[in-house]
């Protein structure tokens, strides 16, 4: 009856081993039915499933990345051709109101470009206001041939005024706003 028992307990003991290892078997089945082949630098990988999500997941940020790396790369090509062009400048020197434009979008030649015509517009602004100045201050105080008739060579008549096109007087600018100051005043 020993040996019976032994023998039963025997069958019972390799009955659920081979439970197990079918169980076993099973699991490596499908383990192996939940893994992936990847082709990657022409080498083939195998990855589980959530190995796959995840690089999955990194692809699809990789389009966003690509596209600010892609940005970035241009934007450094753009700027190094720039200050190919303009050697004379320097960080401490380089204009803030660029560098704004530049990265709003602008590109760094045209806003550049912009920045030297506005300062342009602006110093030729401050000569004309100092011209007018200097102007007023001589012709503040009346002299004698102004009420006379005789004619002056540093001013013109208000008809030779008149008759004046603008690149004349763009050449002769202090005579102009200086004749247009005294026919101002003898008109008062």
């Amino acid at each position: 009856m020993k040996s019976d028992n032994l023998q039963i307990q025997e069958e019972l003991l390799k009955k659920n081993v081979e439970e197990i290892e079918q169980q076993n078997q099973n699991e490596e089945d499908s383990q192996k039915d939940n893994t992936f082949l990847l082709r990657f630098n022409h080498e083939d990988l195998e990855f589980d499933e959530d190995t796959v999500k995840k690089l999955a997941q990194k692809g699809l940020n990789y389009d966003k990345i690509k596209a600010q790396l892609d940005r970035y790369e241009d934007c450094t090509q753009e700027l190094e051709e720039f200050f190919r062009e303009h050697a004379e400048l320097t960080a401490d020197k380089f204009p803030q109101e660029v560098f704004d434009a530049f990265v709003k979008g602008t590109p760094i030649k045209n806003a550049y470009e912009s920045y030297e015509k506005n300062a342009k517009i602006s110093e030729l602004e401050q000569q004309i206001t100092e011209l007018t100045n200097k102007l007023n201050a001589v012709s503040g105080a009346p002299s004698v041939s102004s009420f006379g008739t005789t004619q002056r060579d540093d001013i013109y008549t208000e008809e030779q005024l008149n008759s004046l096109t603008v690149s004349e007087i763009r050449k002769n600018l202090d005579k102009a706003l200086k004749s247009m100051s005294m026919i101002s005043k003898k008109n008062k």
